[in-house]
């Protein structure tokens, strides 16, 4: 268990550097990783990791770009998804 906070923060932390283009502007962000546990929804993981002010909606279609791309977002538990952490726009 101390194993998997420790590579959490080291993911958290480094992260994956990402910009992508979504309509006119770019959204850059980071990815990290979180083991899926019982109740969990897509919704309710990027609304955990980002600011309170990020589109939940952006969030949760950057999800689905990064864990394959399907519109279906079943997920099971214990799989470990890619959640991206959208860098805060300063004109918003």
């Amino acid at each position: 268990m101390k194993r998997i906070v420790a590579i959490m923060a080291l993911a958290l932390i480094v992260g994956s550097f990402v910009v992508v283009g979504m309509g006119e502007a770019e959204t850059e962000y980071s990815v990290i990783m979180h083991r899926v546990s019982s109740g969990d929804t897509a919704w309710d993981i990027v609304q955990e990791y980002n600011a309170a002010t990020v589109k939940t909606q952006e969030a949760v279609y950057y999800f689905k770009q990064e864990n394959g791309g399907s519109d279906s977002l079943m997920l099971s538990v214990g799989e470990t998804v890619r959640v991206p952490v959208l860098k805060e726009r300063s004109d918003k």
